[in-house]
């Protein structure tokens, strides 16, 4: 499925549905609203261009494997709070940002200029760079949904409290999601269940 012309404008929920190792993607000219979509293997793509929005209605289920979902805006909020289920890594760039998972959710590349959550099912994992500007709040119920990566200097920001858990100053060695290149003066707060 290829609908990428610039100029289209989807007024009603937007629905779709394949199946195999096949392409989906779709662009708005102006704020898209996704219906429930089913998609095969292959990658998803959503953008909605200029400062509009990508909303749903339904929820996004992808096939076990499926390649990358991103979802892109010139400058529009992004919420996908529907129970999806993302098997692909989640790319987004956008200003607020809203994604759930009912399962496991990957991060791909992630650029919020405003607030970030996320909110898995289990876990929260990422494969590539995650930059939010604003708040930022991930919510994860497995055994291993929390975590702090050596990599961006997590452990002076827990001393510094930015990096937070239920409230309380996290310390260095505690398990985290394992991110890269969060900005600092970023209150992070974390809220882990149990699996």
């Amino acid at each position: 499925i290829t609908l990428t012309t610039a100029t289209n404008d989807f007024t009603g929920a937007v629905s779709l549905n394949n199946s195999g190792a096949n392409n989906v993607a779709v662009t708005d000219a102006n704020a898209i609203i996704l219906g429930t979509s089913s998609v095969g293997t292959g990658t998803l793509t959503v953008t909605a261009t200029g400062a509009n929005s990508i909303t749903q209605t339904g929820a996004i289920t992808q096939a076990a494997g499926a390649g990358a979902a991103s979802f892109t805006t010139g400058g529009g909020v992004i919420t996908l709070t529907q129970a999806n289920d993302f098997t692909g890594a989640v790319s987004a760039s956008g200003t607020n940002i809203t994604l759930v998972d009912t399962n496991t959710i990957t991060l791909g590349t992630v650029t919020a200029s405003g607030t970030l959550s996320v909110t898995a099912g289990t876990n929260i994992t990422n494969s590539g760079t995650v930059e939010p500007f604003g708040s930022i709040s991930l919510v994860g119920t497995g055994d291993s949904a929390v975590a702090v990566e050596s990599g961006w200097g997590g452990a002076a920001w827990a001393s510094e409290g930015w990096l937070r858990k239920d409230g309380k100053t996290l310390a260095a060695a505690t398990p985290a999601i394992i991110f890269v290149a969060l900005p600092k003066n970023c209150l992070l707060d974390i809220f882990e269940g149990s699996a």
